[in-house]
């Protein structure tokens, strides 16, 4: 892409980097990939100026990029519906993606982020005559937040824990990669290992493929977003909702219209059409 490769800065000290080149390359970033992209690049550069600043290399408090006014992208507002999740657990646990499973409905109970998911260990679980937690701090904000697992849930990660044959260390990852077995044609046996962010993505992504074909796009990240819907559809005050997220949604107006979208009645119905489904320990059977 030689429009916007790094031709500009490669061969500039930082201190000499205006205003002039820093605009151009955005609105070329904003021509060619678009607004996200050129959004995400901006808030980059604006976090390397500090780094830069702090070993002198340019004058702290005079990023020249501040000066851009950005185009900010549109706020995600896809959710799933309860049947959703569940067609996905299924989908995950049939087709040998165990780990994947159990972080889908963790993820669908808690509303917790992906990657608060994916590090969730041994050592955080409470367990009470009733029910399991996690408390955590949240891995973006660090807010405190706590999380149950449904009962159906609970007998999914179990199952799933058993199936590892092998005793996990407390401060280690639950939730694992699928691994790879060699079939008729040969192969290197792999064990699954703790999920990375880039691995999770790529295997819901064949997931989600596989379950609802090529044009579906949403992501594991939406699960949290349905969580809120879920809870104020169903009475819960935004308070309470802000407690549960480890977030400032409660008076934050741009949070409240990202994890509370216009169409929250339209999901809400869907929810409850779809409540007779339920994903039932490793019963995967329709």
């Amino acid at each position: 892409m030689p429009a916007i490769k790094a031709a500009y800065f490669a061969d500039l000290p930082p201190a000499d980097i205006t205003l002039e080149l820093l605009d151009d390359w955005y609105g070329r970033l904003l021509r060619v990939k678009g607004v996200d992209i050129a959004y995400r690049a901006v808030k980059t550069w604006r976090s390397l100026y500090n780094v830069m600043a702090g070993m002198k290399l340019c004058p702290p408090g005079s990023d020249p990029s501040q000066a851009i006014r950005r185009q900010t992208p549109p706020p995600r507002h896809q959710t799933w519906t309860a049947g959703e999740a569940v067609r996905m657990v299924k989908g995950a646990w049939r087709a040998g993606y165990r780990g994947l499973a159990c972080i889908i409905a963790v993820a669908w109970d808690t509303s917790f982020s992906p990657v608060d998911v994916r590090t969730l260990t041994p050592a955080q679980a409470m367990q009470t005559a009733q029910e399991w937690g996690f408390p955590i701090a949240r891995s973006k904000s660090g807010e405190a937040a706590f999380g149950t697992l449904s009962s159906r849930t609970q007998r999914l990660v179990l199952a799933y824990v058993e199936s590892l044959g092998v005793t996990l260390l407390d401060d280690a990852p639950i939730f694992r990669s699928r691994g790879f077995a060699p079939g008729p044609k040969g192969g290197r046996p792999r064990a699954g290992v703790p999920y990375t962010k880039d691995s999770l993505v790529d295997d819901f992504a064949d997931l989600r493929t596989l379950v609802f074909g090529t044009s579906e796009k949403r992501r594991l990240m939406d699960m949290r977003r349905s969580g809120a819907v879920e809870a104020n559809a169903g009475g819960a005050s935004v308070e309470a909702i802000s407690a549960k997220m480890g977030n400032s949604i409660d008076g934050n107006k741009a949070l409240q219209k990202t994890y509370m979208p216009v169409n929250l009645a339209v999901r809400s119905a869907d929810a409850r059409a779809e409540s007779c489904f339920a994903w039932n320990g490793t019963n995967t059977e329709s």
